[in-house]
């Protein structure tokens, strides 16, 4: 095998060794409901987005997105419980946040919400979806939530 050749075969492996070791979402199914269980525990999901045209003293405006996902529980939600990911989408773009882009705020074991300020160029007068892809003792699953609304606050 000649010297070029084998080098585009050790990239190769290492191509694939690296694609391997990524994290990965599961297949997100934008039909899902706003309502899911997860290992016993019904989760719903309540969405809002809204844009802040306050004036601020930034020397530039930018249109951010902010956004007050909250989470209601049937029963108490357990410790090892995660959310993580967001995903909005609005038409066949798709924006996606993690850590440390989000921000879990626990009200009482069975109200959690999930906020977030992101800058997006998308028509703000358009409806959005959402998807949270939530975790707890290894188990993963998406609930989503569709016709978003974007509040304009001044």
């Amino acid at each position: 095998m000649s010297e070029g050749r084998m080098t585009i075969w050790l990239w190769k492996g290492l191509m694939i060794a690296l694609l391997a070791g990524c994290h990965s979402f599961p297949a997100l199914n934008w039909s899902r409901e706003s309502q899911i269980t997860l290992n016993n525990i019904r989760i719903e999901l309540d969405s809002h987005l809204w844009i802040n045209f306050l004036p601020i003293a930034e020397a530039e405006q930018h249109k951010h997105l902010h956004g007050a996902l909250y989470l209601n529980a049937n029963h108490p939600l357990p410790a090892d419980f995660m959310v993580e990911a967001v995903i909005i989408k609005q038409g066949g773009v798709e924006w996606t946040l993690a850590q440390p882009e989000i921000e879990l705020r626990v009200h009482d074991e069975n109200y959690w919400e999930v906020v977030f300020v992101t800058q997006i160029d998308a028509n703000t007068n358009k409806r959005f979806e959402v998807a949270l892809l939530l975790q707890e003792s290894g188990k993963k699953a998406w609930v989503v939530e569709r016709e978003i609304k974007v509040e304009q606050v001044y």
